[in-house]
Protein backbone atom coordinates (compact mmCIF):
# COMPACT_ATOMS: atom_id res chain seq x y z
CA UNK A 1 0.00 0.00 0.00
CA UNK A 2 2.55 2.36 1.08
CA UNK A 3 4.78 1.76 -2.35
CA UNK A 4 1.07 2.48 -4.31
CA UNK A 5 1.44 5.34 -2.48
CA UNK A 6 4.80 6.45 -3.37
CA UNK A 7 4.02 5.50 -7.27
CA UNK A 8 0.87 8.25 -7.53
CA UNK A 9 3.05 11.06 -5.74
CA UNK A 10 5.67 10.85 -8.60
CA UNK A 11 3.40 10.29 -11.46
CA UNK A 12 3.66 12.62 -14.20
CA UNK A 13 1.03 14.82 -14.25
CA UNK A 14 -0.01 15.33 -18.26
CA UNK A 15 0.71 19.42 -17.82
CA UNK A 16 4.01 18.08 -16.83
CA UNK A 17 4.43 15.31 -19.33
CA UNK A 18 3.55 18.19 -22.38
CA UNK A 19 6.15 20.92 -20.63
CA UNK A 20 8.67 18.03 -20.98
CA UNK A 21 7.88 16.82 -24.22
CA UNK A 22 8.07 20.76 -25.30
CA UNK A 23 11.66 21.12 -23.92
CA UNK A 24 12.98 17.89 -25.44
CA UNK A 25 11.48 18.48 -28.65
CA UNK A 26 13.49 22.02 -28.43
CA UNK A 27 16.51 20.75 -27.43
CA UNK A 28 16.49 18.21 -30.48
CA UNK A 29 15.62 21.02 -33.05
CA UNK A 30 18.51 23.04 -31.78
CA UNK A 31 21.11 20.09 -31.48
CA UNK A 32 19.99 18.71 -35.17
CA UNK A 33 18.34 15.54 -33.63
CA UNK A 34 15.18 14.16 -34.32
CA UNK A 35 12.38 12.98 -31.71
CA UNK A 36 9.66 11.03 -31.32
CA UNK A 37 6.76 10.33 -29.21
CA UNK A 38 5.38 6.92 -29.39
CA UNK A 39 2.70 7.33 -25.81
CA UNK A 40 -0.96 6.89 -28.14
CA UNK A 41 -3.83 8.93 -26.11
CA UNK A 42 -1.16 10.62 -23.63
CA UNK A 43 -0.64 14.11 -25.20
CA UNK A 44 -3.60 15.58 -27.04
CA UNK A 45 -2.94 16.00 -31.29
CA UNK A 46 -3.35 19.49 -31.28
CA UNK A 47 -0.33 19.66 -29.22
CA UNK A 48 1.56 17.27 -30.81
CA UNK A 49 1.05 18.82 -34.24
CA UNK A 50 1.97 22.74 -32.59
CA UNK A 51 5.45 20.82 -32.11
CA UNK A 52 5.97 19.14 -35.28
CA UNK A 53 5.98 15.84 -33.66
CA UNK A 54 3.86 12.80 -35.67
CA UNK A 55 0.99 11.46 -33.56
CA UNK A 56 1.42 8.16 -32.27
CA UNK A 57 -0.71 5.08 -32.74
CA UNK A 58 -0.88 1.92 -30.99
CA UNK A 59 1.66 -0.46 -31.96
CA UNK A 60 0.19 -3.52 -30.49
CA UNK A 61 0.56 -6.88 -32.32
CA UNK A 62 1.43 -4.80 -35.36
CA UNK A 63 4.71 -3.45 -34.65
CA UNK A 64 5.60 -5.10 -30.66
CA UNK A 65 4.45 -7.70 -28.64
CA UNK A 66 5.75 -8.73 -25.25
CA UNK A 67 6.00 -12.21 -22.83
CA UNK A 68 4.79 -11.23 -19.36
CA UNK A 69 6.79 -12.39 -16.32
CA UNK A 70 3.85 -15.11 -15.89
CA UNK A 71 4.54 -16.43 -19.87
CA UNK A 72 1.29 -14.79 -21.03
CA UNK A 73 1.99 -13.20 -24.57
CA UNK A 74 0.73 -9.35 -24.17
CA UNK A 75 0.07 -7.10 -27.36
CA UNK A 76 2.74 -4.65 -25.83
CA UNK A 77 5.07 -4.19 -22.75
CA UNK A 78 2.34 -1.35 -21.23
CA UNK A 79 -0.28 -4.13 -21.32
CA UNK A 80 -1.10 -4.33 -17.95
CA UNK A 81 -4.55 -6.22 -18.20
CA UNK A 82 -5.14 -9.60 -17.05
CA UNK A 83 -6.61 -10.98 -20.79
CA UNK A 84 -4.67 -13.49 -22.07
CA UNK A 85 -3.94 -11.92 -26.28
CA UNK A 86 -5.54 -15.62 -27.53
CA UNK A 87 -8.73 -14.08 -25.61
CA UNK A 88 -8.75 -10.63 -27.44
CA UNK A 89 -8.00 -12.87 -30.77
CA UNK A 90 -11.33 -14.48 -30.23
CA UNK A 91 -13.70 -11.78 -28.66
CA UNK A 92 -12.52 -9.72 -31.95
CA UNK A 93 -12.89 -12.17 -34.46
CA UNK A 94 -16.45 -13.41 -32.69
CA UNK A 95 -15.46 -17.07 -32.33
CA UNK A 96 -16.24 -19.06 -29.54
CA UNK A 97 -13.43 -19.92 -27.31
CA UNK A 98 -11.33 -23.16 -27.28
CA UNK A 99 -12.93 -23.53 -30.86
CA UNK A 100 -12.40 -22.30 -34.43
CA UNK A 101 -15.85 -22.07 -35.24
CA UNK A 102 -17.64 -18.90 -35.24
CA UNK A 103 -21.00 -18.85 -33.27
CA UNK A 104 -23.82 -19.03 -34.88
CA UNK A 105 -26.10 -16.16 -34.83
Amino acid sequence: MQQQKSAKKSELTAAGLIRILKEATEYCAESGMEISFTSPGQVPESILRDMNLEVPCCGACISNMAIAPNGNVVPCQSWLGKTHLWAIFYLLSGMKFGTLERPKR
